[in-house]
C-alpha cells in the first residue's frame, strides 16, 4: 500500500511539473508588421525627415536641422498589407493641404522593429528612424 501511495505521489508531482511548463515566445525575433507610423522619422544618412500626423495627413522636411523647407502630402498606411500612398500637395514651401495634389506615390513598408522602417516608393529606397 506504501508503494501505491508513492507512486501515485510521483505520478502527481511529474503531472503538476509537466502542466506548469510552457513553450517559449517564437515571436519575439520576428518583426512587428503592424507598427504605427505616426511620428517623427528621420532618413537615416540624410538631414530630412517625414512627420506622419494621425490625421492621415504628413510633412516632410528638407531641413530636419531646422524644420524648413516643407511639403505636405496626404497618405493611407495599411499595415497588414505593408503598403503606402502619399498624395503631394503642390510646394508653397509651408504646410498647405488646401493646394492641388500634384503626384501621388505607391509604396511598400517594411518593419524592422518599432523604430525603425524600410520605405521604397516610386523605386527610391529609404530607411526611416523614429525621433518622437
Amino acid at each position: 500500500m506504501k508503494r501505491l501511495k508513492f507512486l501515485a505521489f510521483a505520478l502527481f508531482t511529474v503531472l503538476a511539473c509537466v502542466s506548469f511548463a510552457s513553450c517559449s515566445d517564437d515571436d519575439k525575433n520576428e518583426p512587428q508588421n503592424e507598427v504605427s507610423i505616426i511620428g517623427l522619422w528621420n532618413v537615416d544618412g540624410e538631414n530630412e525627415a517625414y512627420e506622419f500626423q494621425k490625421n492621415g495627413r504628413g510633412i516632410f522636411y528638407d531641413n530636419l536641422s531646422n524644420m524648413s523647407n516643407v511639403e505636405c502630402f496626404d497618405y493611407t498606411y495599411n499595415a497588414s498589407a505593408g503598403t503606402i500612398v502619399m498624395k503631394w500637395h503642390e510646394d508653397t514651401g509651408k504646410p498647405n493641404w488646401d493646394s492641388p495634389i500634384v503626384e501621388t506615390m505607391n509604396g511598400t513598408v517594411r518593419v524592422l522593429s518599432n523604430d525603425k522602417v524600410i520605405v521604397t516608393v516610386n523605386g527610391y529606397t529609404m530607411t526611416l528612424t523614429r525621433q518622437k
